[in-house]
Order: structure tokens, then C-alpha cells, then sequence
């Protein structure tokens, strides 16, 4: 098996990126593999300390094979994500991509090794999801094929991010044609073109939706396990981008599901179907009125223990 480089993607969440460190460590490939962590730089004087600490966390980790890549400046994740994957593809010809607030299976760098193996010249096969959503469903592979990409640890080839485009025109297609536009929110499913509208608008800044339209526009498919490996444990008062209560599609553990068997190349109808009926739940106008509202008491209570009790952000 050959092993594909890891990128970590950290900033200022010691804690978060030590448990990631140690669920990473959990997997016998990490002590063979090229680790390279893109530390951001803080935003402001109170991220100093947090961002000294987790690059602290990350340089003690006991990773053989690591470098720590200090930016010395706030790139923003969406930048160092682009960068380090860009990186890490022009170099190794392949990556596996893993962001601080996550937490891995002891099988999840075997399944993403033997993923990128077993499909590297398969031009239809863009993308490697190790996070599955929560659909209680029996396969008769241990993953599967659906027409879309999950950014909560992800791998993929050079050959497929060369697809990659970093500044989308406001005029694609995705967004003009109304067929296009609803097969991209996944029949309809989940506003996928919303978020790419904010994107497009300078309203967001997200490597991820930027991605998933360039695998769109190729007609990729990711791979998914039968049951997740990853956990996104960022759910808190302190993400930049996953603030409040974890949704239901984004409520998975991580599971020790050992992926032996590989399906041949085609979307999986009954499982992204599934898949559909979940994500539809989270896109109703008051599940975005809820999120709305838990994002304005995060940052309430952010701006209050920072302000009022003068205390430090917890990582």
C-alpha cells in the first residue's frame, strides 16, 4: 500500500487539533506517513496565544514524518486549504486533507490509502470522502458512490484537483439553468447553490463549495464508506464555520468499519436517496431560522465572556 501524504489544516483550537493528533495517531499508516500541518497565523492579538499553543500541540505530537508549516500571517482556511492541498498534489500526486476538529477511526488512513490506490485511474472517481452520513444503511460493499463530496476528512489525486477552480464566474451555468441548479442542490435537497451564491457574493469563504462545483462540472463521483470513520467534533461556541448544535446530517461517529470490499463505479441510487431525505431536513427554512438563531447566541456569549467576564476563548 502506498500512502498518500496527510495535510492537517490547524489554527487556534489546541485542544481540538490535540485530539485529532491522537485519533490520527490511532492508525498504524501515520507513523509512515508524510504529515505536513499548515498552522494559519492569528487574525488578532488575542489568537497569539491559542495559535502558539496549537502549534505547541502539533510539534509534540510524536508524528515521525512531520513538517510544520508556520504561516506567519492569517490566510483564512479557505486559502490554506487550497494552498496545502495544491501543495501536497503538484509534489506527492496525491493527498489526504484533515482539518483541526475532527476525529478519526483506527481504519481511517487504511480505507483513504487503499481508496486512492484502487481508483487512481478511474477519470470518473475525483474525490474520497472518509465521513459518511448518518443513514443506518446495509450495503453489499463496504462503500459506496453518490455524485457530490463531503470536505470532513477527504482525499484526493492531482489529477482530479487539476478540475479545481479557485474564482468560478458569477454567470456558471450551475446557477442560470434551473435543471443544473436543482440537480446540484441534490434534487432539490440542500441549498448548495445558496452557498454558492454567498461564495460568489464575497459573503463566504469556502474552499469546499468551490470544489464541489468543480467536481459538478466534471461529473465526478466521491467515494463514500459504508458507515463514517470521521467524527466532526466542531460543533462549538468557538468554530469559525460550524457554530451551535450538530445538525442531523452532521451527527456521525466515527466507526472502526473495516472497508475490504470497493464497489465498481456508479452512484449508489438507494443510499444517496437516503442521503437526500436527510440533508432535506436540515434545508427547511426553520432549520436555517434555528441555525440562525444559535449562530447570533454564539456569538453573543462570545462577545460577552470576552468583554464582560474578560475571559479567554476556550480552544
Amino acid at each position: 500500500m502506498r500512502t498518500a501524504p496527510i495535510a492537517i489544516f490547524a489554527y487556534r483550537r489546541p485542544e481540538h487539533t490535540a485530539r485529532l493528533l491522537r485519533s490520527l495517531l490511532s492508525n498504524p499508516e501515520a507513523q509512515t506517513s508524510r504529515v505536513v500541518a499548515f498552522c494559519d497565523g492569528p487574525r488578532s492579538e488575542e489568537d497569539v496565544p491559542l495559535v502558539a499553543r496549537t502549534r505547541q500541540v502539533v510539534a509534540a505530537s510524536g508524528l515521525r514524518h512531520l513538517e510544520v508549516v508556520e504561516r506567519p500571517h492569517n490566510m483564512g482556511l479557505a486559502a490554506s486549504v487550497i494552498d496545502g492541498v495544491t501543495r501536497l498534489c503538484e509534489a506527492h500526486g496525491r493527498v489526504i486533507a484533515l482539518e483541526d476538529d475532527l476525529i478519526l477511526s483506527g481504519t481511517f488512513l487504511r480505507y483513504m490509502n487503499d481508496a486512492l490506490d484502487r481508483y487512481e485511474d478511474e477519470p470518473g472517481v475525483l474525490h474520497v470522502s472518509g465521513f459518511m452520513y448518518p443513514v443506518g444503511l446495509e450495503a453489499s460493499c463496504d462503500a459506496l458512490f453518490m455524485p457530490f463530496i463531503s470536505s470532513w476528512g477527504w482525499g484526493t489525486w492531482a489529477r482530479a484537483w487539476r478540475a479545481f477552480d479557485p474564482a468560478p464566474s458569477p454567470g456558471t451555468a450551475v446557477l442560470s439553468d434551473p435543471d443544473l441548479r436543482r440537480r446540484f442542490d441534490l434534487d432539490g435537497s440542500y441549498g448548495f447553490s445558496r452557498m454558492l451564491r454567498r461564495q460568489l457574493a464575497g459573503r463566504s469563504d469556502s474552499w469546499a463549495i468551490r470544489w464541489y462545483l468543480s467536481v459538478f462540472n466534471r461529473g465526478g463521483l466521491s467515494l463514500f464508506p459504508r458507515r463514517s470513520l470521521v467524527e466532526n467534533a466542531g460543533f462549538d461556541l468557538d468554530s469559525s464555520h460550524c457554530t451551535g448544535p450538530r445538525p442531523p446530517h452532521a451527527s456521525s461517529v466515527a466507526s472502526e468499519l473495516e472497508v475490504r470490499a470497493f464497489p465498481p463505479v456508479a452512484v449508489d441510487e438507494e443510499t444517496f436517496a437516503r442521503v437526500k431525505a436527510l440533508l432535506a431536513v436540515d434545508s427547511t427554512l426553520l432549520a436555517r431560522g434555528l441555525r440562525l438563531l444559535r449562530r447570533r447566541a454564539a456569538e453573543a456569549a462570545r462577545w460577552h465572556r470576552r468583554n464582560v467576564l474578560g475571559g479567554e476563548t476556550t480552544p
